[in-house]
């Protein structure tokens, strides 16, 4: 008894199923006792408990089911935030695991600002990453295919060396942001903002042109390229200025 007992309290599924027997029971020894019995009272109650009965689980597991996303959710969320500024192999590898974590539960926008992720080819893999924050993140030679970013902020964010093939960034901000040796290739640039960032060829607009980029004119009347010198490299580097 005291075992079983015990059991009924391991989770509030256990316990519901335990009242349930227990005032069943007592319904039954009750309606036995009762000088008025009849079977038909019992009948009647059985179908009255069992509807209850139905209702109520179906809203407990409902309510099980969300609160154990949502409790799991913020787990992995301060999980996240615990391997920010950890600039190791195994923060990187632990951050992946994460995020695919968070992706597998439905969770559409991710904060991954100051995160270490350099040569991860794992975000090739997703292809709606709206909204996501990428601000101060390392990702250098990262890869980004046939994605959804639009409304992604990378502002100050380690670029170097990435590439992104057919990726909508529409409203992206790259501003601050190192893009030394990254590859944009048809990708769409509507309304994305260069405020800034750092690339490493005076022919920036022409290679993006010759990579037919989608809606890139407009990043051409905006934004004039410029030498910046305050760097300790030994190639040129070219800051983005608007005009």
């Amino acid at each position: 008894m005291k075992k079983l007992f015990k059991k009924s309290l391991e989770s509030k599924t256990n316990l519901f199923v335990s009242l349930t027997i227990l005032c069943l029971a007592l319904i039954i020894i009750f309606d036995v006792l009762d000088p008025d019995f009849k079977i038909h009272d019992i009948l009647v109650e059985f179908h009255g408990l069992l509807f209850d009965l139905l209702i109520l689980g179906i809203l407990l597991t409902i309510y099980e089911s969300i609160t154990s996303r949502l409790e799991t959710i913020k787990r992995y969320q301060e999980e996240l935030n615990d391997y920010k500024f950890w600039k190791t192999a195994e923060a990187m590898y632990r951050t992946r695991g994460l995020i695919k974590r968070l992706v597998d539960l439905k969770v559409k926008e991710l904060d991954l600002s100051h995160c270490y992720l350099a040569t991860d080819k794992s975000f090739s893999q997703y292809k709606e990453m709206q909204k996501w924050q990428f601000t101060g993140t390392n990702l250098y030679d990262s890869l980004f295919m046939f994605a959804n970013m639009s409304n992604c902020n990378f502002y100050i964010a380690n670029l170097e060396e990435s590439s992104f093939v057919r990726v909508n960034l529409t409203d992206c901000d790259f501003g601050g942001a190192n893009l030394i040796n990254s590859k944009f290739k048809k990708c769409d640039f509507r309304n994305t903002k260069f405020d800034d960032a750092l690339v490493s060829s005076e022919f920036w607009f022409d290679e993006m042109e010759r990579n037919q980029n989608i809606n890139f004119d407009e990043i051409k009347e905006k934004y004039s390229l410029y030498e910046f010198t305050n760097h300790n490299r030994d190639i040129k580097i070219f800051k983005l200025n608007r005009k």
